[in-house]
């Protein structure tokens, strides 16, 4: 149900207020995110630990200005291929600068959705 900027939180049987477009409130909002990475190995067994985030802080450093929109980059967008295609295709090290290109985290996830079918799916 809509009424005007809010709506009630899409979790069945919660009453709670939410702005439109949020989806959930809160609470439900943090438990749909653990049902969606229940089964999906951690950040660093997907090849994002220690090394990544170094290698990420030090090319943002050095491109600080988001492709897309012209803001401020917070993540290093693996582009045009995904992290996990370029090791498919047998790239030694997927994480050189070569095959990253600076984004804000909203044109990120913007083109993760439209260009890779989903977040990290």
């Amino acid at each position: 149900m809509t009424l005007g900027r809010y709506r009630v939180c899409a979790q069945p049987g919660c009453a709670e207020l939410v702005t439109t477009g949020a989806g959930w409130c809160d609470r439900h909002r943090k438990q749909a995110r653990r049902r969606a990475e229940r089964g999906r190995p951690s950040a660093s067994a997907r090849g994002y630990g220690s090394r990544w985030r170094k290698i990420a802080a030090e090319f943002l450093e050095y491109f600080p200005v988001c492709v897309d929109c012209g803001g401020e980059a917070t993540v290093p967008d693996h582009d045009p291929l995904t992290r996990a295609e370029l090791v498919r295709r047998g790239v030694p090290d997927p994480d050189t600068w070569e095959y990253l290109v600076p984004r804000c985290a909203s044109c990120h996830n913007r083109k993760t959705v439209i260009r890779d079918g989903g977040f990290g799916r």
